[in-house]
């Protein structure tokens, strides 16, 4: 009995731990994306530190609350995703100039070609 239960605790915590592995390897996974759409969004639209810091971490969350609404129940999922999506555009707006948000969602929407904008004099 004493080896059943000894055995099923091990099991427990070896899957406790292989989830735990997975789930730092997805944030990563999702960090780097988010650090990486930021960056290369900010050298098309030009704005600036401050503004870059709290989109990649608006991004990143943006992933992971769509990776937890994906693995979660399937039945309510396209409420779900378009309730963060809505959430995301608000969030957009809030940190960004109206130009710079406008281009930021061309860009997201493929609405634009991703080259260097001209500078306006």
């Amino acid at each position: 009995m004493k080896k059943i239960i000894l055995l099923a605790t091990a099991l427990l915590l070896g899957s406790y731990s292989a989830y735990s592995q997975q789930t730092s390897v997805i944030s990563e996974i999702f960090s780097r994306y988010a650090h990486q759409k930021v960056a290369e969004r900010q050298k098309l639209i030009l704005f600036d530190d401050a503004q870059a810091a709290e989109l990649e971490a608006m991004e990143y969350q943006y992933l992971l609350d769509l990776q937890k609404a994906e693995t979660g129940c399937r039945c309510r999922l396209q409420k779900r995703t378009e309730k963060l999506d809505r959430l995301r555009d608000l969030n957009l707006q809030k940190i960004l100039t109206r130009e710079q948000y406008l281009k930021y969602e061309a860009l997201d929407k493929d609405k634009i070609r991703k080259l260097p904008l001209r500078l306006t004099e």
